[in-house]
């Protein structure tokens, strides 16, 4: 059986399990509908924010007031954000699985030879060709679709 995101429910366990604490803040959370206090429940984080949803390697659990605070912001861009500078969450307060996560896309946005799209002058931006990644980055990219 699995969760509303597809998460199977060996893998939701097993992660639950793992982030006993916030992922992010550290604190101590509670079962979702457990108490009254939402901002405490223990709720499923997306760390990658885009679908798909069901991949255990960028699945967290975080509190409800982290989970809140970020909504859909990347999670470079949130480290940024006010909630996290006041609560002193950065790449080096968060839990190793985040930080795991942002170190691979570092590494990865770092190796990647990237390509200069000239199809839309007015919206300048770079792209990276799949068949160009080498043999791990492609399993890697693979798997989100999964």
């Amino acid at each position: 059986m699995s969760n509303k995101y597809g998460i199977p429910e060996k893998d939701e366990r097993d992660i639950r399990a793992r982030d006993g604490k916030c992922v992010y803040c550290r604190k101590e959370m509670v079962a979702p509908r457990d108490s009254a206090r939402r901002k405490d429940w223990a709720t499923i984080e997306h760390l990658n924010r885009l679908p798909p949803w069901d991949n255990p390697h960028t699945v967290a659990i975080c509190c409800g007031s982290c989970n809140s605070s970020r909504r859909d912001t990347e999670l470079l861009a949130w480290f940024k954000m006010r909630y996290c500078t006041a609560s002193n969450i950065n790449t080096k307060t968060v839990s190793a699985p985040v930080r795991e996560y942002v170190g691979y896309i570092e590494d990865f946005l770092n190796r990647q030879n990237w390509i200069f799209a000239k199809t839309m002058p007015e919206t300048p931006h770079y792209y990276v060709v799949r068949d160009s990644l080498p043999d791990d980055d492609k399993k890697r990219f693979d798997a989100l679709d999964e």
